[in-house]
């Protein structure tokens, strides 16, 4: 459980609070709707949408993500995609397949107490399920969490028959920051 926590930190935005958000079930999405998180007290508030965008950003529809603080953008549009050995990179012509939805607030102790004996975790969560537009038709879920403090967010790659095995060779998340 401890490594799974850690993995949804590994990419943390540090950043104050955020929105109440009703858990769903799992549900297509249209290709241009937006997809939305908001932090437990709805401060934080992270976007998520598939757009083809002029220079300086990547040719060809990607997907972006924005996050925004009270109302205030402080990520702009930032594009998501990964690189791999030996294959194309997983970044354009993706379709949103299906969103789902969760909310959590538990208390844990850590192993090795630090500053806090116990653990405060509270996060609405959305899940996004994405698929190449054409042929190999590879899928890829985003997983992004709204906490109070800040928006964390992973790639999660499915068992598929299109991808056997792989070598990651470069992630290509963007963080293009509104100011200093």
């Amino acid at each position: 459980m401890r490594t799974l926590r850690r993995a949804f930190l590994c990419l943390f935005i540090a950043v104050v609070s955020t929105s109440v958000l009703r858990a769903s079930q799992a549900r297509p999405a249209r290709a241009s709707e937006s997809v939305l998180v908001a932090s437990p007290s709805g401060v934080i508030e992270a976007r998520f949408v598939i757009e083809e965008k002029l220079e300086p950003y990547p040719p060809g529809r990607r997907l972006y993500y924005s996050v925004s603080v009270r109302g205030v953008r402080v990520i702009l549009d930032s594009p998501l995609g990964l690189e791999f050995e030996n294959m194309p990179p997983l970044a354009r012509d993706l379709v949103i397949k299906g969103t789902s939805r969760r909310s959590v607030n538990e208390t844990w102790s850590p192993v090795v107490p630090g500053k806090r004996s116990k653990v405060v975790d509270h996060f609405n969560e959305v899940r996004i399920d994405l698929e190449e537009a054409g042929a190999p038709r590879r899928r890829l879920a985003l997983i992004c969490r709204a906490y109070d403090d800040g928006v964390a967010f992973r790639y999660e790659i499915p068992q598929q028959p299109t991808i056997d095995e792989f070598r990651l060779t470069s992630e290509r998340t963007h963080f293009h920051f509104s100011g200093n």
